[in-house]
C-alpha cells in the first residue's frame, strides 16, 4: 500500500514540476535574454533532478493561501500583491523582486489566449497542491 501512495505522490510532484517548467519556458520565450529568467530555469532544472518534491513543498502554502484568487484568475491581485510575504529577505531578494516586476510588465503585453495558457498551468499547479495535500493527509 505504501508503494501505491509513493507512486501517487511521485506522479503529483512530476505533474506540478512539469507545469512550473512550462511557465518558466513561457517566460523564457518572451524574455530570451533575461539573465534572471535564465537563472530561474537553471535552478528549477537542478531542483527537479536533485530534489523533485522541493518545488511543490516550497510553493504549496503560497498557492493554497491564494487559491481563491487563482481560481478567479484575478490578474489585478497578482499584479499588485506585495512580494515581501513570499520572498525571503536575503541576498537574492532584490534579484527575485526584479524578475517578478519584469514578469508583471510583460504579462500585460500578452494576448488573452496567452493569458489563458498561463492560467491553465497555474490552475493545474493548484490542482496538484490539492492532490498533494490530500495524499500527505495535510488537511489545513
Amino acid at each position: 500500500m505504501e508503494s501505491k501512495k509513493q507512486k501517487e505522490l511521485s506522479d503529483i510532484i512530476q505533474k506540478y514540476n512539469s507545469h512550473s517548467g512550462k511557465l518558466i519556458n513561457i517566460a523564457t520565450h518572451y524574455m530570451p535574454d533575461d539573465p534572471g529568467i535564465d537563472w530561474c530555469k537553471r535552478v528549477m532544472k537542478i531542483v527537479r533532478n536533485e530534489n523533485p518534491p522541493m518545488l511543490i513543498e516550497k510553493g504549496c502554502d503560497k498557492i493554497w493561501e491564494n487559491r481563491e484568487k487563482i481560481l478567479a484568475c484575478d490578474t489585478e491581485f497578482f499584479k499588485k500583491m506585495p512580494t515581501d510575504k513570499y520572498i525571503k529577505n536575503d541576498c537574492r531578494k532584490e534579484f527575485i523582486d526584479e524578475i517578478v516586476n519584469i514578469v508583471r510588465v510583460k504579462y500585460s503585453l500578452l494576448s488573452e489566449k496567452e493569458h489563458d495558457v498561463i492560467w491553465h498551468h497555474i490552475h493545474e499547479m493548484l490542482s496538484c497542491v490539492i492532490k498533494y495535500r490530500l495524499a500527505k493527509e495535510d488537511y489545513m
